[in-house]
């Protein structure tokens, strides 16, 4: 699972990296197969693979008290280190282009109330201006609520599953992707986030044996791949699609590649890099962003990628060998 922790950390970097391409250009079918596509089961992961540990601590006679405590450490207070330092880091950015471009401090920051909020990741219906924090926070709601979730379980079986299945397809489908509802659904309290993580819940309990979820996988991922690329060339199209479609695909595609995945121990450099990686990624790829591009520079997008990358594991390397103490605060003890 450490794996593939870290191979969907990286999945968020390309997710992140794209910016708006021309439509019908290599890079904007690239961004939208791949990048905003395939790489979409990345977070779906990251939510499975907490309720599959939570379910774990569970079944191992932990109580709700000390799961609670230890995600406040690995969850909440990193949440707010971060929001917190992507405030001063977005400030100063900006400053900075406001001096070097000979106007007045101040210039480009135009904030109501709600968006010193979300500055801070603290306003419900927007994501956080450290986007990838938008995880943390639901995390944080929904291992709040684990232990209805796990009574849903023991009562409905996978009933619950196909239950929190459909909840997630109509949140995706019957709110306006701008209305504040679907940005509650989406950021704060994220319905996908609670499907995959009883479906991580359900996995702990029932696990499936290797042989099978390979057999499955064979099929799953070149399924989920013939899905996305309809979804894809429909929008390509310029033709209404329903967007849950991705309701669809990722499933098939995470299931495919969690069961191919293979299982070699990782360098010991790169144990426990996959949250480093991303909450750190976003402040490289915020600070490239203010370079002049082209929309369409395949270039800019790997120079994107490559910074939030390489930038992220030699700045967590850094802290956790001259700052151990706020190193392991900042990550969560991770």
């Amino acid at each position: 699972m450490a794996n593939m922790a870290l191979v969907c950390a990286f999945m968020v970097v390309v997710l992140h990296m794209a910016g708006s391409p021309v439509v019908g250009h290599p890079t904007w079918w690239a961004h939208h197969v791949v990048g905003v596509g395939f790489f979409g089961i990345a977070v779906p992961y990251f939510f499975l693979a907490a309720g599959y540990f939570v379910e774990a601590r569970f079944s191992a006679g932990g109580t709700y008290r000390e799961i609670m405590r230890k995600r406040l450490r690995t969850l909440l207070i990193p949440f707010f280190i971060w929001n917190l330092l992507y405030a001063v880091f977005m400030l100063g950015t900006i400053s900075a282009v406001d001096l070097l471009s000979h106007r007045p401090l101040g210039t480009n920051v135009h904030l109501s109330g709600g968006h010193w909020l979300s500055l801070l990741g603290l306003y419900p219906f927007s994501e956080p201006f450290l986007g990838p924090t938008w995880f943390i926070r639901g995390l944080f709601l929904i291992v709040l609520c684990s232990p209805v979730i796990r009574f849903t379980l023991d009562c409905l079986r996978a009933w619950a599953l196909i239950g929190l299945f459909m909840l997630m397809y109509l949140t995706m489908a019957y709110y306006p992707s701008g209305s504040v509802p679907y940005k509650f659904w989406r950021w704060t309290v994220p319905t996908t986030g609670f499907f995959y993580f009883a479906v991580g819940m359900w996995l702990r309990r029932n696990p499936i044996p290797d042989d099978i979820g390979r057999r499955l996988a064979f099929f799953a991922l070149p399924f989920g791949i013939v899905v996305q690329l309809i979804e894809v060339y429909l929008l390509y199209r310029g033709i209404s699609y329903p967007i849950y479609w991705r309701g669809i695909m990722i499933p098939l595609v995470l299931g495919g590649v969690w069961y191919l995945m293979p299982s070699n121990a990782l360098p010991d450099y790169l144990k426990g890099m996959s949250f480093p990686i991303y909450v750190l990624h976003y402040f490289f790829i915020s600070a490239v962003f203010f370079l002049n591009h082209d929309p369409n520079s395949v270039l800019f997008y790997l120079a994107r990628g490559l910074a939030g990358i390489i930038g992220s594991v030699v700045v967590a390397l850094l802290m956790r060998k001259y700052m151990p103490r706020f190193a392991a605060l900042a990550f969560g003890g991770r």
